[in-house]
């Protein structure tokens, strides 16, 4: 298992919440950072895994860049980073969610940011539990790109 682990969460309420949910057994060994994504700031080389879940869909393409990049930074040599969020069919390289506030982007779409992130995708699975009439969730697991191709966006 995992020594230590940082939530992000930007809800003062769900951070306050957040202990009572892990349990007492693995809710000391968790640092609670009450913060947006877009002000995240972590040290490089600081985290063996990086797991982000429905949560890229709130931040706008340049603040999941910028995100993105500096998780991947963040990420030791062996380091991979997951990504587990709605995604549309492809059509459209997005969809406006606005009962929810938020975007949800394609696959080629979101993998187009991953790779300007400087992260390459090493597993991709889709959710396949979920009921056909919401959006495919594919689950990523990205390391840092050993390639210099992605662009400087």
């Amino acid at each position: 298992g995992f020594k230590r682990c940082d939530l992000v969460e930007v809800s003062p309420r769900l951070i306050s919440a957040a202990p009572d949910y892990i349990g007492n057994a693995l809710a000391d060994k968790c640092r609670y950072l009450c913060i947006g994504l877009q002000e995240f700031d972590p040290k490089e080389k600081t985290y063996d895994l990086v797991w982000i879940q429905w949560v890229i869909g709130y931040l706008t393409d340049g603040d999941c860049l910028q995100f993105l990049k500096r998780c991947a930074a963040s990420l030791t040599d062996e380091g991979v980073l997951c990504i587990k969020d709605n995604t549309c069919d492809g059509r459209d390289a997005f969809v406006v969610d606005k009962d929810d506030c938020s975007l949800i982007r394609s696959l080629p779409y979101l993998l187009t940011l991953c790779k300007h992130a400087g992260l390459e995708v090493v597993f991709s699975k889709t959710q396949d539990d979920f009921p056909d009439e919401i959006y495919p969730v594919p689950i990523l697991a990205l390391r840092r790109s050993t390639t210099k191709e992605q662009n400087t966006a």
